[in-house]
């Protein structure tokens, strides 16, 4: 089941996601259902705790009705108390039912309200919400009374009748009274044969008319009642098979890494993808996907061994340590699962109370710190989310900047250490942090969101999971576990039930302990600083690159206009940087004079007035002034769909209208770009083009060469303004596009109106959109080439559907530019080192690997692996020395995620000084360094950061690595751009070599002079 619907329509939100952990939820909570309903099956079906909860309803209603000081109260009081005496008076005696709720429902409630009319009118402003209070109170005691007389008339209809009986029959209604009362849907039937056997034997024994009359009355509410009983158990039993079902349809296996045998977090259907991380600790609230996929038989029991169990030992015991250190991670699978105080997960259960309660204590705050929402709001005035925790429980860092506590961490605690949660509560509630709906989310007591003159701040919102978390945990507190016991009586939950039963290991040592010391934040709330524009840098007439991209999809754009397109490793459209054919052009073409040329200037020879570029974090423009026109074209990146828009504005500078064919072209490819570089023109056989319905753009697949490979599909359309532009046609064919021994320069079809139309599947696959654009005098139109990638052919066409005009791209480029804002402040990259990053980025992408110098043995990429470095991406080279200076390092590990987040996979080697021993204090120090800046999953891995000792001895491999490497930098070498500079300096020109013939007389010299003789 997808995880986000539309409630009003039940349309499947973007992205459509499968996650794990909350399909783990779902399916336990199916299986509880279930055998909920099947106990309900074999229960009364009106029993005597609809008594009880009455009694509390009439209860609450008093207690609201006595917080008012008016003359009409002591009247309602009143009233109130004789419909509690009247409902502990028959709650015990069945036979009085039906006439206790008649009495309370005709002759109280009527009554009561108008008093409690006669209350709302008299009211003072201050008591309008505890009169809000009365009205939902008593329309509960109103709802409650109904459905208990709904009950009783559908389900024992026999109860008025046998009550009104002849007086010659109060002996046999006596009897069958009590053999009506009470019992089951499944037992009810033995005692109603037994009831009816009576009934028939007494109408037999020659009775009067009217008692005869009676009997058969009796007989039809008893078969009346038997036949809604029989209804409702069919009905019971029907939820309880699909409710079961619907749990064991689901199939985890496909969540499964088999390789780590862990889950990964989900899938993510929208992009066709598995999300690459994983649940990897028992102290998760992902234990009950794993503990029900493992009682079903979709994994292995031995999944359940490989979750982490990292310790911590604390004067309240020992405890499993989760990511967050949130009462959610531990706490949240008791509402199902057993918790054995004798046991590892129950005593960790226990032990986190403590050290929650231990950390509230020591900042004067109540305890109870777990995800939930806090006090600061997003745009669309909306709380912002986050998970929290306290430090000595959590893995991740930072967990003590933040004190929020949420009040459902303490109900979830009800079952564990029921009064310690209750004194809890009652502190929450004597802040004021209950409302009219229950518990607000949270209080925010962290210093920076906390108003002036105030102790913490209220975050005023109902959250409808965490509500339904402390229903169901009180539920468990009442009622003796009910929701545990139901879930453990599955017979597929029994056989697995050992797995909670593991023994606390009181030997092991703790981790480390972790001291966190709350700093302040060094950015205000909502003050990331702003990003500005930046012109390149083109030493000696080279292009400079950028680099745009979501962390899924990935635009590279070099000056001139030429790059491509890449989406999770596959190469869209053509991508070489060192061929300028390669890029997604824009042709404009003047229709009266016949001027060609282009928007960003390649792929035609560089002009003598080449288009002013300006780079942003989010966005490349090209300004160019040519042939009467200022052309304007932008290109971004979507942050929350994975399209690409380059949105092109045309102003003509002239006093005639003008008619411009704007023509867009780019090469596709659909493949992994390691394959399509190898067989480039083996791989276009197999891609395929459509046109979209409305005719104004293109959708390519690719055949897929085996049933488990998915090949993503793209989609380029063209948007424009509603007036002025006209679609002239589609190309999918090179041939067709630039003609035989054509080049992108001179396109054949340029020379035509209408592009051809070859469209299917062809041998050389293009994307070409063509647009006339009519310009009235110093008009301005505007048009937008959107390229859109997916895993699926109906998941691009879903996000097409949703950006079709040009106003809604306005807003996916002011998205992305906040993105990137936030993104770069993530990464700590200043506003002023960004362009360093992507100057940096576009370094490595252009730069080549060094030659083997002359004499010396060259090595091949083989000879990498020795240091863990496969040598399929670009290696950037750092030379750490002594690591004492660390702040180029610092800054390349912030580009470096850059570059990934961007599809640009560069393996970062860090060469430091010493070699592999005992103690490497060189080492551990830049391991440190890693730690500290998030790194330390990316050391060691594919396309990621290396780190390589240099010894006194190892010649071969500072060789290898001045080798392979496409950049060297120093960290003691100056300023990134000094190095970059130098890196820069074309080669030193040589002396003028004139060749002469072979066989050529000498020429004669003019003599020497010799100086005079003295």
């Amino acid at each position: 089941m997808l995880n986000w619907y539309e409630t009003r329509t039940l349309a499947a939100l973007e992205p459509r996601y499968v996650s794990t952990v909350d399909s783990g939820n779902l399916a336990v909570s199916l299986i509880t259902v279930a055998q909920a309903l099947r106990d309900a099956r074999n229960a009364p079906t009106v029993s005597a705790d609809l008594w009880r909860g009455l009694e509390d309803n009439i209860d609450l209603l008093a207690q609201a009705v006595g917080s008012v000081d008016l003359e009409a109260t002591s009247t309602a009081g009143a009233i109130i108390a004789t419909m509690r005496e009247t409902a502990d008076r028959v709650s015990d005696d069945e036979p009085e039912w039906i006439w206790g709720i008649d009495d309370l429902i005709s002759a109280d409630l009527p009554r009561l309200r108008e008093q409690i009319g006669l209350m709302a009118a008299s009211v003072v402003e201050a008591d309008i919400g505890t009169l809000r209070d009365i009205q939902a109170w008593l329309e509960r005691l109103d709802h409650h009374l109904s459905s208990m007389r709904r009950d009783l008339r559908t389900f024992s209809p026999w109860q008025e009748i046998l009550a009104n009986h002849p007086s010659d029959c109060a002996e046999i209604a006596g009897k069958v009274t009590d053999l009506m009362a009470g019992g089951s849907i499944s037992t009810t039937g033995a005692r109603a044969a037994q009831a009816i056997s009576i009934l028939d034997a007494f109408k037999e024994a020659s009775a009067p008319d009217a008692s005869r009359q009676w009997v058969d009355d009796v007989l039809a509410a008893i078969e009346e009642g038997q036949a809604a009983s029989r209804e409702l158990h069919d009905r019971l039993d029907g939820l309880a098979r699909r409710a079961n079902s619907g749990a064991h349809a689901m199939d985890f296996s496909l969540l499964l890494d088999a390789g780590s045998r862990l889950f990964h977090i989900g899938y993510n259907v929208s992009a066709d993808r598995i999300d690459p991380h994983h649940y990897d600790l028992l102290a998760s609230e992902a234990r009950l996907a794993s503990f029900f996929a493992i009682a079903k038989g979709d994994v292995d029991p031995s999944h359940w061994f490989h979750l982490g169990r990292p310790i911590t030992k604390q004067d309240a015991g020992l405890a499993l340590v989760s990511w967050n250190g949130s009462m959610f991670e531990y706490l949240m699978p008791n509402i199902f699962l057993h918790s054995d105080p004798g046991t590892l997960l129950g005593m960790s259960d226990r032990t986190a109370i403590s050290i929650q309660v231990a950390f509230g204590k020591s900042h004067n705050i109540p305890w109870g710190i777990s995800e939930s929402s806090f006090a600061s709001m997003g745009q669309d005035r909306v709380y912002r989310y986050h998970a929290f925790g306290v430090p000595a429980l959590g893995l991740q860092r930072g967990l003590g900047r933040d004190l929020v506590v949420s009040p459902y961490a303490t109900a979830l605690a009800l079952t564990i250490r029921p009064a310690l949660a209750t004194s809890n509560l009652r502190l929450l509630a004597k802040l004021q942090l209950i409302g009219r709906y229950g518990f607000y989310e949270a209080a925010d007591f962290t210093p920076e969101r906390v108003p002036t003159d105030e102790r913490f701040a209220i975050v005023r919102s109902y959250m409808a999971h965490h509500h339904g978390m402390s229903l169901a945990a009180l539920g468990n507190a009442l009622c003796d576990n009910m929701l545990v016991r139901w879930f453990h009586a599955d017979p597929y939950i029994r056989t697995v039930d050992l797995l909670l039963n593991e023994r606390i290991p009181w030997e092991l040592p703790p981790e480390i302990a972790r001291v966190e010391v709350r700093e302040p934040q060094a950015e205000p709330e909502g003050a990331i600083p702003g990003l500005h524009n930046w012109s390149p840098d083109r030493r000696h007439e080279e292009h400079a690159w950028q680099i745009l991209g979501n962390g899924r999809l990935s635009t590279r754009i070099r000056t001139d206009g030429a790059g491509g397109l890449s989406w999770n490793e596959h190469a869209l459209t053509r991508i070489d940087p060192a061929n300028g054919d390669a890029g997604f052009w824009i042709y404009l073409r003047d229709l009266e004079e016949g001027d060609l040329w282009s928007a960003t200037g390649g792929p035609f020879p560089q002009s003598d007035e080449p288009p002013e570029v300006v780079f942003h974090a989010h966005q490349v423009e090209f300004h160019q002034r040519a042939h009467g026109l200022s052309v304007t074209t932008m290109v971004n990146v979507a942050n929350s769909d994975d399209l690409e828009i380059r949105r092109v504005t045309l102003v003509n500078e002239e006093d005639r209208p003008r008619t411009i064919e704007v023509t867009g072209y780019a090469q596709v490819v659909l493949a992994p770009a390691q394959d399509a570089a190898r067989h480039p023109a083996f791989s276009k056989l197999f891609v395929g083009a459509e046109a979209l319905p409305g005719g104004d753009g293109l959708l390519f697949t690719r055949r897929p060469r085996n049933p488990a490979e998915r090949p993503p599909v793209l989609l380029s359309r063209v948007i424009g303004d509603e007036e002025g532009i006209t679609l002239l046609g589609l190309e999918a064919d090179r041939r067709a596009f630039i003609g035989r021994h054509g080049c992108v320069t001179h396109p054949a079809s340029m020379g035509e109106e209408l592009l051809a139309g070859a469209l299917g599947w062809t041998l050389d696959p293009i994307c070409a959109i063509r647009a006339k654009v009519v310009l009235p005098p110093h008009g301005r139109r505007e048009l937008a080439f959107v390229t859109i990638t997916a895993g699926s052919r109906q998941s691009a066409i879903d996000v097409a559907d949703r950006y079709t005009t040009l106003p809604s791209l306005d807003w996916a480029v002011s998205d992305a530019a906040t993105a990137a804002a936030r993104e770069m402040h993530g990464l700590g990259l200043q506003p002023h080192l960004v362009p360093q990053a992507q100057a940096l980025l576009s370094h490595v992408l252009t730069a080549r690997t060094n030659p083997a110098p002359a004499g010396s043995r060259p090595f091949r990429r083989g000879d990498l692996w020795a240091l863990g470095i496969s040598g399929d991406h670009p290696i950037l080279v750092l030379r750490a020395g002594t690591a004492e200076q660390t702040n180029l390092l610092r800054f390349l590990l912030a580009a470096h995620r850059l570059g990934h987040r961007r599809g640009m996979i560069v393996d970062l080697v860090i060469a430091h000084e010493g070699t592999a021993g005992y103690i490497e204090p060189v080492r551990e120090r830049l391991l440190e360094i890693l730690r500290e800046a998030g790194a330390q999953d990316r050391l060691g891995t594919h396309g990621g950061i290396h780190l390589v000792g240099i010894g006194s001895s190892d010649v071969e491999r500072t060789a290898l690595l001045e080798q392979a490497a496409r950049l060297i930098l120093e960290e003691d070498g100056g300023t990134l751009a000094d190095q970059l500079a130098r890196r820069d300096q074309p080669p030193h020109p040589g002396p003028p070599f004139t060749p002469v013939e072979a066989n050529a007389p000498p020429s004669p010299t003019a003599p020497v002079r010799r100086p005079a003789a003295r």
